[in-house]
């Protein structure tokens, strides 16, 4: 008679648990690979960036990380700090002051690069190529222009004309600077060192107003500027004309294009009773408006604005008449809501005032 051998339970206690070791390792290795495939897509997908909020009743500029949404550091610059504007070429953020000053953030290590007295500018840009600095002053009864080398600063030219505001053409060493008071915006050039183009904003003779602020497409085809008429002015920079006028909202404050140039947001404060408070949207594309984005159910009116590398927010500081202290607001340009709201400093003693926006490489 022949018998058949059973596995004993040696064979059991050591093989069994072996074949589901194996497996588990197996599955690991497979989810691993999974969630790396998924990590690399959603790297493809993040874009890293930082948000610089200037306090205009401090010495302060507060950094944001623009992802995480959370304060991450704080720089003391030039007392009152208030429009900034951030050059590439240079890895440099500048940042002007109402007392004449003017100061320099190194982005990449987040350390005050310098500050400087000019005695003179309420406005300033930097050409993108980091050459030129121009100053625009219309401070104790100082109503010029002065251009300087940089990172030299030495005065190259200075023209006496009233102006208020002044923008850098993304693409060459023009810059567009608004008159104050009247429908003109002055083209300046920098290696002619003259002004070689006025530019009337107005339509079929009508008076629009003064500049109160400018956005060029990342193009650099067009130029749109808010005006004390309350209109948002488009001109074709192809052709030196106004080529479309909306008179989309009862104030208009400060502008900003979407980084595909596709659309354009404008924000407007409203009253302090919060009537009208909002983001207007316009397409730039058809030159016309398409709808608003309402921040009544807040106590602040939006005033400056940026948008994220990748589009989708818009970081919105508050206006400083009436609502006194506030935080800074992010609105999702896909919802078309606000989703948000960062404090940066006391809350007693903070009006956010410039904001700019830096995508971290």
């Amino acid at each position: 008679m022949m018998l058949c051998k059973l596995p004993t339970n040696n064979y059991f206690q050591v093989n069994i648990p072996n074949f589901f070791v194996a497996s588990t390792i197996l599955l690991l290795l497979l989810i691993g690979c999974v969630s790396k495939y998924n990590e690399s897509d959603n790297n493809e997908a993040y874009t890293p960036y930082k948000v610089y909020v200037a306090n205009s009743t401090t010495t302060w500029v507060y950094i944001i990380d623009g992802n995480e949404r959370v304060l991450i550091d704080s720089l003391e610059v030039a007392q009152s700090p208030w429009r900034m504007q951030y050059v590439d070429t240079l890895k440099t953020l500048f940042v002007n002051s109402s007392n004449t000053m003017l100061s320099a953030i190194d982005i990449t290590l987040d350390t005050l690069l310098w500050k400087k007295s000019f005695g003179h500018g309420n406005e300033f840009a930097v050409s993108l190529d980091g050459e030129y600095l121009l100053m625009v002053s219309n401070w104790s009864n100082i109503n010029a222009i002065f251009l300087y080398s940089y990172p030299e600063f030495v005065l190259l030219d200075s023209i006496n004309i009233k102006c208020a505001f002044v923008i850098e053409h993304p693409d060459k060493s023009l810059f567009y600077i608004g008159a104050l008071s009247k429908n003109d915006i002055y083209i300046y050039n920098c290696y002619s060192l003259s002004i070689t183009d006025t530019l009337n904003v107005s339509f079929n003779n009508q008076y629009l107003g003064a500049s109160r602020s400018f956005s060029i497409t990342p193009n650099g085809k067009k130029l749109y500027t808010t005006t004390t008429g309350n209109y948002l002015v488009g001109i074709d920079l192809v052709i030196n004309e106004v080529v479309s006028v909306h008179g989309i909202h009862t104030y208009m404050a400060d502008i900003a294009i979407a980084p595909d140039g596709e659309r354009l947001y404008i924000t407007d404060p409203g009253t302090f009773e919060s009537q009208g408070m909002g983001i207007g949207i316009y397409d730039v594309t058809n030159d016309e408006p398409t709808g608003t984005i309402y921040t009544t159910d807040v106590a602040w009116g939006p005033d400056f604005i940026d948008i994220s590398p990748d589009g989708k927010y818009a970081w919105v500081t508050p206006t400083a008449n009436g609502w006194g202290s506030g935080p800074v607001m992010v609105i999702d340009l896909e919802k078309e809501v606000l989703v948000d709201t960062i404090w940066v400093g006391k809350r007693t003693s903070v009006i956010p005032s410039g904001v700019a926006i830096v995508q971290v490489n």
